[in-house]
């Protein structure tokens, strides 16, 4: 707990971080990203991943994909990277096209100062920014090969990277829908383009 507490305190200046991180500082005083090291099977930016209202953590995460000496914590990084990126572009996008309220609300859950940076931000930008982040993590093969733990299963960051990159350049709204060829549930065999020019509902669910 005492690395995970100092790693805390290198992004925050507070006293706890509430996820498993382990980008674990070498030294409790005059810390940086570049002392970090990489132990056992979690990673620090990763835990990152949905801190994107937190300017602190977004600008770590940044550095340490942009300056760390050490492939597997640029790789991770670069996850989150994207994620923060992806992210603050969706949210400027509500925001910037919402009704006046819910800025309120953001504001009260958020901060006025990331309710003022997603109303200045252009999500177009920042979706770019993230392509071309993922774009990095499939065609470096020092990054791309670098794994993580996804449940019980291990997964490479290029893998992980080249799925985000599908969903960004197929999976969104005014796409076309990718084909899916595959038993319906009286096990009969169909495509969905076997549909096409019909309104069709995709109800796609699972079980954690």
């Amino acid at each position: 707990e005492d690395g995970l507490d100092t790693g805390y305190r290198t992004v925050y200046g507070g006293d706890r971080f509430p996820y498993h991180g382990v980008f674990v500082p070498g030294s409790a005083n005059g810390i940086g990203f570049e002392d970090l090291v990489v132990i056992e099977d979690y990673e620090f930016c990763r835990a990152l991943a949905y801190q994107n209202e937190d300017r602190s953590a977004v600008e770590f995460v940044r550095e340490v994909y942009e300056k760390h000496p050490d492939a597997a914590a640029r790789a991770q990084a670069g996850l989150t990277r994207a994620n923060h990126l992806r992210r603050n572009a969706g949210f400027a996008g509500t925001l910037q096209n919402g009704a006046p309220e819910l800025r309120t609300n953001f504001a009260k859950a958020y901060g006025q100062e990331y309710v003022d940076f997603l109303l200045r931000a252009k999500a177009d930008e920042l979706n770019k920014e993230a392509e071309a982040v993922l774009d990095r993590l499939v065609s470096d093969k020092e990054l791309a090969k670098v794994t993580y733990e996804r449940g019980d299963k291990k997964r490479t960051v290029g893998d992980a990277a080249d799925a985000e990159l599908f969903e960004m350049r197929h999976l969104l709204p005014g796409k076309p829908v990718p084909e899916i060829d595959g038993d319906d549930i009286d096990g009969k065999r169909f495509k969905l383009s076997d549909y096409r020019g019909k309104v069709v509902l995709l109800d796609f669910w699972g079980d954690w």
